[in-house]
Protein backbone atom coordinates (compact mmCIF):
# COMPACT_ATOMS: atom_id res chain seq x y z
CA UNK A 1 0.00 0.00 0.00
CA UNK A 2 1.33 3.46 -0.90
CA UNK A 3 2.91 5.13 2.13
CA UNK A 4 1.57 8.49 3.27
CA UNK A 5 3.88 11.13 4.81
CA UNK A 6 3.79 10.97 8.60
CA UNK A 7 2.55 14.54 9.13
CA UNK A 8 1.52 17.79 7.47
CA UNK A 9 4.95 19.40 7.88
CA UNK A 10 6.70 16.55 6.07
CA UNK A 11 4.10 16.45 3.29
CA UNK A 12 4.30 20.23 2.84
CA UNK A 13 8.08 20.07 2.43
CA UNK A 14 7.79 17.28 -0.14
CA UNK A 15 5.16 19.19 -2.10
CA UNK A 16 7.45 22.19 -2.38
CA UNK A 17 10.64 20.24 -3.13
CA UNK A 18 8.99 18.29 -5.96
CA UNK A 19 9.32 15.02 -4.09
CA UNK A 20 5.53 14.62 -4.06
CA UNK A 21 2.56 16.12 -5.88
CA UNK A 22 -0.78 16.88 -4.30
CA UNK A 23 -2.38 14.66 -6.95
CA UNK A 24 -0.19 11.71 -5.96
CA UNK A 25 -0.88 12.36 -2.27
CA UNK A 26 -4.62 12.46 -2.94
CA UNK A 27 -4.45 9.17 -4.85
CA UNK A 28 -2.49 7.58 -2.01
CA UNK A 29 -5.06 8.48 0.66
CA UNK A 30 -7.98 7.58 -1.64
CA UNK A 31 -6.43 4.17 -2.28
CA UNK A 32 -5.99 3.64 1.45
CA UNK A 33 -9.62 4.55 2.00
CA UNK A 34 -10.69 2.04 -0.66
CA UNK A 35 -8.73 -0.67 1.11
CA UNK A 36 -9.25 0.16 4.78
CA UNK A 37 -12.45 2.12 5.25
CA UNK A 38 -14.86 -0.81 4.76
CA UNK A 39 -13.46 -2.26 7.98
CA UNK A 40 -13.07 1.01 9.87
CA UNK A 41 -16.09 3.19 9.09
CA UNK A 42 -14.16 6.46 8.84
CA UNK A 43 -16.26 8.21 6.21
CA UNK A 44 -19.91 9.18 6.26
CA UNK A 45 -19.52 10.52 2.73
CA UNK A 46 -16.41 10.43 0.55
CA UNK A 47 -15.66 13.26 -1.90
CA UNK A 48 -13.10 11.54 -4.12
CA UNK A 49 -13.88 13.51 -7.28
CA UNK A 50 -13.63 16.79 -5.42
CA UNK A 51 -10.36 15.70 -3.79
CA UNK A 52 -8.83 14.91 -7.18
CA UNK A 53 -9.97 18.24 -8.61
CA UNK A 54 -8.72 20.25 -5.62
CA UNK A 55 -5.38 18.40 -5.64
CA UNK A 56 -4.92 19.15 -9.33
CA UNK A 57 -5.66 22.81 -8.66
CA UNK A 58 -3.18 22.84 -5.77
CA UNK A 59 -0.43 21.46 -8.02
CA UNK A 60 -1.23 23.98 -10.76
CA UNK A 61 -1.13 26.86 -8.28
CA UNK A 62 2.24 25.81 -6.86
CA UNK A 63 3.59 25.46 -10.41
CA UNK A 64 2.78 29.11 -11.12
CA UNK A 65 4.04 30.35 -7.76
CA UNK A 66 0.77 30.56 -5.84
CA UNK A 67 1.33 29.10 -2.37
CA UNK A 68 -1.58 29.23 0.08
CA UNK A 69 0.58 28.14 3.02
CA UNK A 70 1.44 24.90 4.82
CA UNK A 71 -2.01 23.34 4.27
CA UNK A 72 -1.77 23.76 0.48
CA UNK A 73 -2.55 20.37 -1.08
CA UNK A 74 -3.03 18.55 2.26
CA UNK A 75 -5.90 15.98 2.47
CA UNK A 76 -8.57 16.94 5.02
CA UNK A 77 -11.35 15.02 6.76
CA UNK A 78 -14.36 17.05 7.96
CA UNK A 79 -16.65 15.80 10.70
CA UNK A 80 -20.23 15.16 9.63
CA UNK A 81 -21.40 18.07 11.76
CA UNK A 82 -20.24 20.99 9.61
CA UNK A 83 -22.20 22.42 6.70
CA UNK A 84 -20.43 21.99 3.36
CA UNK A 85 -21.30 22.60 -0.27
CA UNK A 86 -19.56 19.35 -1.17
CA UNK A 87 -21.57 16.73 0.72
CA UNK A 88 -24.61 16.23 2.93
CA UNK A 89 -24.35 16.94 6.65
CA UNK A 90 -26.43 14.37 8.53
CA UNK A 91 -24.85 14.15 12.01
CA UNK A 92 -25.44 10.41 11.59
CA UNK A 93 -29.16 10.97 12.06
CA UNK A 94 -32.45 10.98 10.19
CA UNK A 95 -33.28 14.29 11.86
CA UNK A 96 -31.46 16.27 9.17
CA UNK A 97 -31.87 16.18 5.42
CA UNK A 98 -29.50 14.55 2.96
CA UNK A 99 -28.82 17.55 0.69
CA UNK A 100 -25.52 19.49 0.77
CA UNK A 101 -25.66 22.95 2.28
CA UNK A 102 -25.49 26.04 0.11
CA UNK A 103 -22.27 27.17 1.81
CA UNK A 104 -19.33 25.90 3.80
CA UNK A 105 -19.22 26.35 7.56
CA UNK A 106 -16.72 29.04 8.51
CA UNK A 107 -14.12 26.55 9.75
CA UNK A 108 -14.42 24.44 6.58
CA UNK A 109 -14.17 27.53 4.38
CA UNK A 110 -11.02 28.71 6.13
CA UNK A 111 -9.24 25.38 5.73
CA UNK A 112 -10.22 25.08 2.08
CA UNK A 113 -9.12 28.65 1.43
CA UNK A 114 -5.79 27.70 3.02
CA UNK A 115 -5.45 25.02 0.35
CA UNK A 116 -6.64 21.89 2.16
CA UNK A 117 -8.05 19.16 -0.11
CA UNK A 118 -11.35 17.76 1.14
CA UNK A 119 -11.32 13.95 1.24
CA UNK A 120 -14.79 13.58 2.73
CA UNK A 121 -17.13 13.86 5.70
CA UNK A 122 -16.14 11.74 8.67
CA UNK A 123 -18.42 9.70 10.89
CA UNK A 124 -19.84 10.86 14.20
CA UNK A 125 -22.04 9.48 16.93
CA UNK A 126 -25.73 10.19 16.28
CA UNK A 127 -26.28 13.95 16.78
CA UNK A 128 -22.71 14.07 18.20
CA UNK A 129 -23.88 12.66 21.52
CA UNK A 130 -25.73 9.33 21.26
CA UNK A 131 -23.78 6.11 21.72
CA UNK A 132 -24.23 3.60 18.90
CA UNK A 133 -26.40 0.61 19.76
CA UNK A 134 -24.13 -2.24 18.69
CA UNK A 135 -26.68 -4.83 19.81
CA UNK A 136 -29.26 -3.29 17.46
CA UNK A 137 -26.87 -3.49 14.51
CA UNK A 138 -26.06 0.21 14.34
CA UNK A 139 -22.68 0.92 12.68
CA UNK A 140 -19.75 1.63 14.98
CA UNK A 141 -16.49 3.29 13.96
CA UNK A 142 -13.64 0.84 14.49
CA UNK A 143 -10.28 1.67 16.01
CA UNK A 144 -7.36 1.10 13.61
CA UNK A 145 -5.25 -0.20 16.50
CA UNK A 146 -7.78 -2.94 17.25
CA UNK A 147 -10.94 -3.17 15.17
CA UNK A 148 -12.72 -4.84 18.07
CA UNK A 149 -12.41 -1.50 19.88
CA UNK A 150 -14.20 1.80 19.44
CA UNK A 151 -12.56 4.98 18.13
CA UNK A 152 -14.21 7.11 20.78
CA UNK A 153 -16.51 9.95 19.90
CA UNK A 154 -18.05 11.94 18.77
CA UNK A 155 -15.33 12.96 16.29
CA UNK A 156 -14.93 9.26 15.60
CA UNK A 157 -14.02 9.15 11.92
CA UNK A 158 -11.72 12.16 12.16
CA UNK A 159 -9.49 10.39 14.72
CA UNK A 160 -9.71 6.94 13.12
CA UNK A 161 -8.94 8.32 9.67
CA UNK A 162 -5.89 10.20 10.90
CA UNK A 163 -4.53 7.11 12.63
CA UNK A 164 -5.13 5.00 9.53
CA UNK A 165 -3.52 7.49 7.14
CA UNK A 166 -6.70 8.35 5.20
CA UNK A 167 -5.93 12.10 5.51
CA UNK A 168 -3.35 14.25 7.33
CA UNK A 169 -5.63 16.95 8.77
CA UNK A 170 -9.09 16.76 10.29
CA UNK A 171 -11.77 18.99 11.71
CA UNK A 172 -13.71 17.87 14.76
CA UNK A 173 -16.13 19.23 17.31
CA UNK A 174 -15.93 19.03 21.09
CA UNK A 175 -18.86 19.57 23.48
CA UNK A 176 -17.63 17.34 26.31
CA UNK A 177 -14.45 15.77 24.96
CA UNK A 178 -15.40 14.84 21.39
CA UNK A 179 -12.06 15.90 19.90
CA UNK A 180 -9.86 14.80 22.78
CA UNK A 181 -11.39 11.39 23.60
CA UNK A 182 -11.06 9.89 20.10
CA UNK A 183 -7.63 11.48 19.74
CA UNK A 184 -6.57 9.62 22.89
CA UNK A 185 -8.16 6.32 21.84
CA UNK A 186 -6.62 6.44 18.36
CA UNK A 187 -3.15 7.78 19.20
CA UNK A 188 -3.40 11.16 17.45
CA UNK A 189 -3.42 14.80 18.60
CA UNK A 190 -6.53 16.93 19.05
CA UNK A 191 -7.18 20.44 20.35
CA UNK A 192 -10.24 22.00 21.96
CA UNK A 193 -9.45 25.72 21.73
CA UNK A 194 -10.70 28.38 24.13
CA UNK A 195 -14.45 28.83 23.75
CA UNK A 196 -14.92 31.44 21.03
CA UNK A 197 -11.44 31.12 19.52
CA UNK A 198 -12.73 29.24 16.44
CA UNK A 199 -16.05 30.29 14.96
CA UNK A 200 -18.95 27.83 15.00
CA UNK A 201 -21.02 29.34 12.20
CA UNK A 202 -22.27 26.49 10.04
CA UNK A 203 -21.68 23.94 12.80
CA UNK A 204 -24.85 21.98 13.51
CA UNK A 205 -25.54 22.77 17.19
CA UNK A 206 -25.67 20.34 20.07
CA UNK A 207 -25.18 22.47 23.20
CA UNK A 208 -24.46 25.98 21.88
CA UNK A 209 -22.88 27.26 25.08
CA UNK A 210 -20.39 24.38 25.09
CA UNK A 211 -19.78 23.49 21.42
CA UNK A 212 -16.25 24.00 20.14
CA UNK A 213 -14.68 23.37 16.72
CA UNK A 214 -11.11 22.13 16.85
CA UNK A 215 -8.22 20.79 14.79
CA UNK A 216 -6.95 17.22 14.78
CA UNK A 217 -3.72 15.89 13.29
CA UNK A 218 -0.84 13.54 14.01
CA UNK A 219 1.22 16.16 15.89
CA UNK A 220 0.91 19.26 18.03
CA UNK A 221 2.92 21.20 15.44
CA UNK A 222 0.40 20.22 12.76
CA UNK A 223 -2.50 21.24 15.01
CA UNK A 224 -0.83 24.64 15.41
CA UNK A 225 -0.76 25.00 11.61
CA UNK A 226 -4.47 24.20 11.45
CA UNK A 227 -5.37 26.54 14.31
CA UNK A 228 -3.47 29.36 12.61
CA UNK A 229 -5.79 28.97 9.62
CA UNK A 230 -8.92 28.57 11.74
CA UNK A 231 -8.52 31.47 14.19
CA UNK A 232 -8.22 35.16 13.38
CA UNK A 233 -4.90 36.61 14.40
CA UNK A 234 -3.67 33.55 16.29
CA UNK A 235 -0.10 32.38 15.80
CA UNK A 236 1.93 29.79 17.73
CA UNK A 237 4.44 31.08 20.24
CA UNK A 238 7.43 28.96 21.26
CA UNK A 239 7.89 28.64 25.01
CA UNK A 240 11.01 27.06 26.50
CA UNK A 241 10.29 24.59 29.29
CA UNK A 242 12.88 26.19 31.57
CA UNK A 243 10.95 28.18 34.14
CA UNK A 244 7.55 26.96 32.94
CA UNK A 245 5.40 25.88 35.89
CA UNK A 246 3.33 22.78 35.11
CA UNK A 247 0.77 21.34 37.49
CA UNK A 248 -0.04 17.63 37.74
CA UNK A 249 -3.47 16.66 38.99
CA UNK A 250 -3.87 15.67 42.61
CA UNK A 251 -4.40 11.96 43.01
CA UNK A 252 -7.17 12.46 45.55
CA UNK A 253 -9.02 15.46 44.18
CA UNK A 254 -9.36 14.03 40.66
CA UNK A 255 -9.88 10.43 41.77
CA UNK A 256 -7.01 9.27 39.61
CA UNK A 257 -6.96 6.15 41.79
CA UNK A 258 -10.05 5.09 39.83
CA UNK A 259 -8.24 5.38 36.51
CA UNK A 260 -6.62 2.47 34.71
CA UNK A 261 -3.10 1.95 36.07
CA UNK A 262 -1.60 2.32 32.59
CA UNK A 263 -3.26 5.76 32.32
CA UNK A 264 -1.82 6.81 35.69
CA UNK A 265 1.63 5.61 34.62
CA UNK A 266 1.46 7.54 31.33
CA UNK A 267 0.62 10.85 33.05
CA UNK A 268 3.33 10.42 35.68
CA UNK A 269 5.89 9.47 33.01
CA UNK A 270 4.96 12.52 30.94
CA UNK A 271 5.43 14.78 33.94
CA UNK A 272 8.92 13.32 34.43
CA UNK A 273 9.76 13.95 30.76
CA UNK A 274 8.74 17.60 31.02
CA UNK A 275 10.59 18.01 34.31
CA UNK A 276 13.68 16.60 32.61
CA UNK A 277 13.30 19.27 29.93
CA UNK A 278 13.42 22.02 32.53
CA UNK A 279 9.79 22.53 33.56
CA UNK A 280 8.96 23.09 37.21
CA UNK A 281 6.41 20.31 37.83
CA UNK A 282 4.21 20.77 40.91
CA UNK A 283 1.18 19.09 42.42
CA UNK A 284 -2.06 20.90 41.57
CA UNK A 285 -5.47 20.64 43.20
CA UNK A 286 -8.90 21.49 41.83
CA UNK A 287 -11.33 21.53 44.74
CA UNK A 288 -14.82 20.35 43.92
CA UNK A 289 -13.79 18.99 40.52
CA UNK A 290 -16.14 15.97 40.66
CA UNK A 291 -19.12 18.24 41.28
CA UNK A 292 -18.02 20.52 38.44
CA UNK A 293 -17.84 17.56 36.04
CA UNK A 294 -21.36 16.48 37.07
CA UNK A 295 -22.70 20.01 36.60
CA UNK A 296 -21.08 20.27 33.18
CA UNK A 297 -22.51 16.90 32.13
CA UNK A 298 -26.04 17.80 33.17
CA UNK A 299 -25.82 21.28 31.68
CA UNK A 300 -24.67 19.82 28.38
CA UNK A 301 -27.58 17.40 28.21
CA UNK A 302 -30.08 20.08 29.21
CA UNK A 303 -28.80 22.30 26.38
CA UNK A 304 -28.87 19.41 23.92
CA UNK A 305 -32.43 18.54 24.87
CA UNK A 306 -33.45 22.16 24.31
CA UNK A 307 -31.76 22.10 20.89
CA UNK A 308 -33.86 19.07 19.94
CA UNK A 309 -37.05 19.88 21.83
CA UNK A 310 -39.13 20.65 18.72
CA UNK A 311 -37.83 17.64 16.80
CA UNK A 312 -38.49 15.28 19.69
CA UNK A 313 -42.04 16.60 20.01
CA UNK A 314 -42.93 16.69 16.29
CA UNK A 315 -40.73 14.02 14.69
CA UNK A 316 -39.79 11.52 17.41
CA UNK A 317 -39.55 8.72 14.82
CA UNK A 318 -36.46 10.39 13.32
CA UNK A 319 -34.54 9.81 16.56
CA UNK A 320 -33.13 6.39 17.42
CA UNK A 321 -34.25 4.46 20.47
CA UNK A 322 -31.00 5.35 22.25
CA UNK A 323 -31.41 9.04 21.40
CA UNK A 324 -34.95 9.17 22.75
CA UNK A 325 -33.84 7.43 25.94
CA UNK A 326 -30.87 9.75 26.48
CA UNK A 327 -32.87 12.91 25.85
CA UNK A 328 -35.59 11.63 28.17
CA UNK A 329 -33.02 11.11 30.90
CA UNK A 330 -31.78 14.65 30.29
CA UNK A 331 -35.16 15.96 31.45
CA UNK A 332 -34.12 14.86 34.96
CA UNK A 333 -30.89 16.85 34.93
CA UNK A 334 -31.57 18.60 38.23
CA UNK A 335 -31.39 22.25 39.18
CA UNK A 336 -29.97 24.38 36.29
CA UNK A 337 -29.33 27.32 38.62
CA UNK A 338 -27.33 25.10 40.95
CA UNK A 339 -25.25 23.84 38.05
CA UNK A 340 -24.53 27.41 36.94
CA UNK A 341 -23.35 28.30 40.45
CA UNK A 342 -20.94 25.35 40.48
CA UNK A 343 -19.59 26.24 37.04
CA UNK A 344 -19.06 29.89 37.97
CA UNK A 345 -17.25 28.84 41.13
CA UNK A 346 -15.18 26.46 39.01
CA UNK A 347 -14.18 29.34 36.74
CA UNK A 348 -12.99 31.31 39.76
CA UNK A 349 -11.06 28.34 41.17
CA UNK A 350 -9.41 27.57 37.83
CA UNK A 351 -8.51 31.22 37.24
CA UNK A 352 -6.76 31.23 40.62
CA UNK A 353 -4.99 27.98 39.76
CA UNK A 354 -3.67 29.40 36.48
CA UNK A 355 -2.39 32.38 38.39
CA UNK A 356 0.15 29.96 39.89
CA UNK A 357 0.84 27.56 36.99
CA UNK A 358 1.20 27.83 33.20
CA UNK A 359 -0.30 24.46 32.22
CA UNK A 360 -2.04 21.51 33.85
CA UNK A 361 -1.50 17.81 33.06
CA UNK A 362 -4.39 15.34 33.31
CA UNK A 363 -5.34 12.04 31.78
CA UNK A 364 -7.49 12.43 28.70
CA UNK A 365 -9.47 9.28 29.40
CA UNK A 366 -9.99 7.04 32.41
CA UNK A 367 -8.97 3.95 30.48
CA UNK A 368 -7.96 2.84 26.98
CA UNK A 369 -10.48 2.36 24.16
CA UNK A 370 -13.61 0.37 24.99
CA UNK A 371 -14.52 -2.84 23.27
CA UNK A 372 -17.37 -2.31 20.83
CA UNK A 373 -19.67 -4.61 22.76
CA UNK A 374 -19.10 -2.52 25.92
CA UNK A 375 -20.69 0.60 24.43
CA UNK A 376 -23.80 1.76 26.20
CA UNK A 377 -25.19 5.17 26.96
CA UNK A 378 -25.16 4.78 30.74
CA UNK A 379 -21.39 4.36 30.81
CA UNK A 380 -20.68 7.68 29.16
CA UNK A 381 -19.66 9.79 32.15
CA UNK A 382 -16.56 7.76 32.95
CA UNK A 383 -15.22 8.56 29.49
CA UNK A 384 -15.56 12.32 29.96
CA UNK A 385 -14.46 12.55 33.60
CA UNK A 386 -11.34 14.51 32.73
CA UNK A 387 -12.52 16.37 29.62
CA UNK A 388 -16.04 17.66 30.15
CA UNK A 389 -15.36 20.38 32.71
CA UNK A 390 -13.12 22.28 30.28
CA UNK A 391 -16.03 22.75 27.88
CA UNK A 392 -18.07 24.40 30.60
CA UNK A 393 -15.12 26.52 31.75
CA UNK A 394 -13.90 27.31 28.22
CA UNK A 395 -10.19 26.65 28.82
CA UNK A 396 -8.08 25.32 25.94
CA UNK A 397 -7.17 21.64 26.24
CA UNK A 398 -5.29 19.22 24.03
CA UNK A 399 -4.76 15.46 23.97
CA UNK A 400 -1.40 14.11 22.79
CA UNK A 401 -0.25 10.47 22.52
CA UNK A 402 1.58 9.52 25.71
CA UNK A 403 2.19 5.79 25.57
CA UNK A 404 0.42 2.48 25.20
CA UNK A 405 -1.42 0.15 27.52
CA UNK A 406 -0.21 -3.35 28.19
CA UNK A 407 -2.72 -4.43 25.51
CA UNK A 408 -1.04 -2.18 22.92
CA UNK A 409 -3.73 0.52 22.93
CA UNK A 410 -2.89 4.25 22.72
CA UNK A 411 -3.07 6.44 25.82
CA UNK A 412 -3.58 10.20 25.84
CA UNK A 413 -2.11 12.99 27.95
CA UNK A 414 -4.36 16.04 28.35
CA UNK A 415 -2.68 19.45 28.56
CA UNK A 416 -4.89 22.31 29.77
CA UNK A 417 -4.07 26.02 29.69
CA UNK A 418 -5.38 29.36 30.87
CA UNK A 419 -8.13 31.02 28.84
CA UNK A 420 -6.88 32.20 25.43
CA UNK A 421 -3.46 30.61 25.98
CA UNK A 422 -3.46 27.91 23.32
CA UNK A 423 0.11 28.93 22.57
CA UNK A 424 1.40 27.48 25.83
CA UNK A 425 -0.73 24.34 25.51
CA UNK A 426 0.60 23.66 22.02
CA UNK A 427 4.18 24.55 23.01
CA UNK A 428 4.08 22.03 25.86
CA UNK A 429 2.61 19.41 23.53
CA UNK A 430 5.16 20.04 20.81
CA UNK A 431 8.06 19.95 23.27
CA UNK A 432 6.78 16.70 24.78
CA UNK A 433 6.51 15.18 21.30
CA UNK A 434 10.02 16.33 20.41
CA UNK A 435 11.31 14.27 23.34
CA UNK A 436 9.10 11.20 22.85
CA UNK A 437 8.06 9.03 19.95
CA UNK A 438 4.52 8.01 20.84
CA UNK A 439 2.97 10.24 18.16
CA UNK A 440 5.16 8.64 15.47
CA UNK A 441 3.72 5.18 15.95
CA UNK A 442 1.02 4.01 13.57
CA UNK A 443 -1.28 0.97 13.52
CA UNK A 444 -0.16 -2.05 11.47
CA UNK A 445 -1.90 -0.53 8.43
CA UNK A 446 -1.82 3.02 9.78
CA UNK A 447 -0.20 4.88 6.93
CA UNK A 448 3.30 5.15 8.30
CA UNK A 449 6.27 5.15 5.95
Amino acid sequence: MTPVPPDIATAAALLRSGGLSSAALAEAVLARADALDPGLGVFAHRTASLARAEAARADAELARGVDRGPLHGIPLGVKDAFATVAAPTTMNSRVYGAAPAGRDAGAVRRLREAGAVMAGMTTTMELCCVYPDHAAGEPVSRNPWDTGRWTGGSSSGSAGGLAAGLFLAALGTDTGGSVRLPASYCGVTGVKPTFGRVGTDGLFPLAPGLDHAGPMARTAADCALLLTALADGWTPRPRPMAGLRIGVESRHHLDIAGAHPDVVRAVRDAAEVLAGLGADVVEAELPGFAGLVDAAEKTSWAMARETHREGLERRPHTYSRNARAQFSAAAKAGDPAGHRVLIEKGREDVARLFGTIDALLLPTTVRPADRVEELRSGAGLHRTRYTRAWNALGNPAMSVPAGFSRDGLPLGLQIVGALWDEATVLAVGETFQSATGWHLRTPPDGGGP
